[in-house]
């Protein structure tokens, strides 16, 4: 089994820091896809979390870091792959909802403005815009996120599924 294989396996079971482990000893490794850097990236934003750190039982020294750590770890994956739209969205969500970052929210909405982006879409414009003509962007992209269980499809679908009621 190769270290991403397993960082997947154990972000799927919801084992945060064990998943963060086997990401970082994949990343050292040359081995992660564009959408690995962003599974890491939401196990660290999630970190920031008090209420998923609490339910998680996430020791302060995996907590702490763990805002610097979304960043740079989405920062590398730029690097590595500089066109992978997923990367770059995540990048400025992270930035508008953790910071209130009013250029990364622009981006974020210039992006809905220019692509047929799902993310940008149903998850940007739906949840956040409140834009209802982008409801079926919105149920597509949750039934996505329910076909496959990561730290990704939890939160999208976790927001989507408040969004929807």
């Amino acid at each position: 089994m190769t270290a991403t294989t397993l960082a997947r396996s154990l972000d799927a079971k919801d084992l945060p820091i064990a998943a963060a482990w086997a990401f970082e000893r994949a990343l050292r490794l040359n081995e992660l896809k564009p959408s690995d850097y962003v599974a890491l990236a939401f196990i660290y934003f999630n970190a920031g979390d008090f209420g998923y750190a609490a339910h998680h039982h996430l020791p302060q020294e995996f907590v702490d870091p763990s805002d610097h750590l979304w960043k740079s770890t989405l920062e590398r994956g730029m690097e590595i792959y500089p066109e992978a739209s997923e990367i770059a969205f995540w990048m400025d969500f992270f930035a508008s909802a953790r910071h209130a970052d009013p250029d990364a929210s622009r981006r974020l909405t210039e992006r809905l403005e220019s692509s047929n982006d799902p993310l940008a879409g149903g998850f940007w414009g739906f949840a956040f815009l409140e834009r209802q003509d982008l409801r079926r962007d919105a149920d597509a992209l949750l039934g996505e996120c329910r076909k496959a269980s990561s730290s990704r499809n939890r939160y999208v679908a976790g927001v989507l599924t408040t969004r929807l009621a």
